[in-house]
């Protein structure tokens, strides 16, 4: 199950969805002139996290968990579905769609969270968390293109 390098290139998708969930930040705030003290410390979008009092924000932070929870989870399931590659292909793709739209609501919460402190002069950074995200596309990219090159290799077989 391991010793295929789509599986490697999944686990690593599960791990680094994974460390997105209230582990690593995914961006970065600073509040340049708060009166308070508080406020002027470094705000951090992570997941499963609530902040601030917008609703949009936080349903844009509930959108960006659900979708990463979900493109994981896809990732995991497709790790133990090496006997039918057809599903996997299909659940990889899933599962890098499910990371598009995670990197891209993380990215809308962010700007629209900024604009609604503009106050309090608010810049942000994109933490680690957004980049590993995009080490996860290229990696489930890499994951359908082995999942297809094993295909041919099995239907190469097939005809002999």
């Amino acid at each position: 199950m391991l010793a295929r390098i789509q599986s490697l290139y999944l686990l690593l998708v599960v791990i680094f969805t994974g460390l997105n969930l209230q582990i690593l930040p995914f961006w970065l705030f600073d509040l340049k002139s708060a009166e308070n003290v508080e406020m002027a410390k470094h705000l951090v979008l992570v997941g499963i996290t609530e902040f601030g009092t917008s609703s949009d924000v936080v349903v844009m932070v509930w959108g960006f968990n659900v979708f990463l929870l979900t493109a994981m989870m896809l990732a995991a399931i497709g790790i133990f579905l090496f006997s039918n590659r057809k599903i996997q292909v299909k659940l990889v793709s899933s599962s890098g769609i499910a990371t598009l739209v995670t990197i891209a609501l993380g990215v809308a919460a962010s700007i629209t969270f900024i604009d609604k402190m503009g106050q309090y002069e608010a810049s942000g950074l994109p933490g680690i968390g957004f980049y590993l995200l995009l080490l996860c596309l290229v990696l489930q990219w890499l994951a359908v293109g082995a999942i297809n090159k094993d295909d041919q290799v099995a239907n190469a077989y097939k005809r002999l």
